[in-house]
Parts: structure tokens; C-alpha cells; sequence
């Protein structure tokens, strides 16, 4: 995924009962890919982003389970459950044609459902480029739609009287 992490946990997180869930899972759709900052700044594109932790399903399993066991008790766990299925929606998005480590630490293989080639310069322009990017862009609208009919909607209520 490229450009559709945030427009597809916005899409996640209509469903949510408060609204500390929902921003859990929108921060939870992007959070993994904070790792690029390592990335770019330290490793210096030496080792695939995708294979730091921030990018390893188990971390937001682990997460998800830690939310969902402290979520009767605390408060907190209705926000680690939502940024546990943020994180692990963000990576099963990045299947699409990231590659992602699922079977980590029994294996190191990694897994992706398209594989993109490089082909173009620079390097973006592969993904753009790529028939998955299709999907990109219908997650995008879709959320543009399902946003704009909420506006619509609020401002519906608000005349009505």
C-alpha cells in the first residue's frame, strides 16, 4: 500500500463505539509504517522497512490479545484493541505487494499477493504504475464517498427539526 493506509482505517473505524476507538484505529492504520523514519534516517534503505518489527503481524496480534483482555478492566484495552486491529490491518493491506513476514519467528519468508517490478525510475512509479494500485485508489474513494454521505447526513439532522 501506498497512499490508502489512512482512507482504509477511516473506512475500519465507522464501526467503532466511541471515538477513542476510532482514533486508535486510524492511528493504528499508520502506525506501522513510522519505521520508515528508521528507513530513511539510520539503515539508509539497507534492510526492506517491512521487515522491522513495526511491520510483524505478531506484534499487533499481541496487541489486539493485551487490548482485548484489559478492555473489562481498563480503559485502555478498548485503545490497545483498536490499535491492534489498526496495526494488523495496515499489514494484511500490505500483502497486497509489500510482503509481509507472517509466519515470523518461525519463518523469515515473506509474503505478498503481487509482486511489483521495477521497471520505471523513479522507483514510486512502479506502484503507481501497478494494477494494484487500483485498489488503492477504490479504498480512497470509498472513503471519500462514505465521508462526504456522513456531511451529508449531519446537515440533514441539523435542519431537521
Amino acid at each position: 500500500m501506498f497512499i490508502a493506509h489512512l482512507p482504509a482505517g477511516y473506512l475500519l473505524s465507522r464501526r467503532a463505539t466511541t471515538r477513542r476507538v476510532r482514533v486508535a484505529l486510524l492511528v493504528g492504520s499508520v502506525l506501522p509504517d513510522l519505521d520508515l523514519l528508521w528507513f530513511y534516517l539510520v539503515d539508509h534503505g539497507a534492510v526492506h522497512h517491512h521487515r522491522y518489527v513495526p511491520h510483524i503481524p505478531l506484534l499487533w496480534g499481541a496487541v489486539l490479545v493485551v487490548g482485548l483482555a484489559l478492555r473489562r478492566a481498563f480503559s485502555v484495552g478498548d485503545v490497545l484493541t483498536g490499535l491492534g486491529v489498526g496495526g494488523l490491518f495496515h499489514v494484511v493491506l500490505d500483502t497486497a505487494v509489500g510482503h509481509i513476514m507472517w509466519l515470523w519467528p518461525w519463518s523469515d519468508e515473506m509474503w505478498a499477493i503481487w509482486t511489483v517490478t521495477r521497471r520505471f525510475e523513479p522507483w514510486w512509479l512502479n506502484f503507481l504504475l501497478h494494477e494494484s494500485f487500483g485498489l488503492e485508489i477504490a479504498l480512497c474513494l470509498a472513503a471519500l464517498m462514505v465521508w462526504k454521505k456522513s456531511k451529508q447526513n449531519k446537515r440533514l439532522a441539523a435542519t431537521v427539526p
